[in-house]
């Protein structure tokens, strides 16, 4: 009895113990793709899907308003294309905030020209009604022609 007793407690500690690794390594895998989502939406100039994936009005939100502005409404930009590459190398979740740091590669081509920059990032986001979306966050491109 006794013995049925310590395995069954032990089994309950084991998934209990596997039930929370799997709350943070879910939260984490979704910080990591909610910032691949808006990543992707960029590079299709879907501004609609990378609006979607920041809180309405925050740093990111409006910096895509900006983006398509220009992208619109001055013809002397010929983007044929952007593409933003990521590789996050650090997540920290704190309840519903999150603190992502990565390294980007922007490319972009404009008249047949290609410029391109490399640079550390770093993006905050928060969970808002159990989704997470990005707030604000930093990317310090100097672009160079290629």
């Amino acid at each position: 009895m006794k013995r049925k007793l310590f395995l069954l407690g032990l089994v309950l500690v084991l998934a209990m113990f596997l039930a929370g690794c799997d709350v943070l390594t879910t939260d984490e895998t979704n910080v990591k793709s909610i910032i691949e989502e808006y990543c992707q939406a960029i590079n299709d100039q879907d501004w609609y899907k990378a609006k979607s994936c920041c809180i309405y009005g925050s740093g990111e939100f409006n910096a895509i308003a900006y983006i398509k502005d220009v992208l619109d409404n001055y013809s002397e930009y010929h983007v044929e294309y952007i593409n933003i590459y990521i590789d996050i190398y650090d997540v920290h979740i704190y309840g519903d905030y999150s603190e992502v740091y990565g390294y980007a590669t922007l490319v972009v081509s404009e008249c047949g020209n290609v410029y391109s920059d490399s640079c550390l990032f770093w993006q905050y986001l928060q969970k808002i009604d159990n989704t997470w979306k990005i707030n604000n966050g930093f990317f310090s491109w100097y672009m160079s022609e290629d």
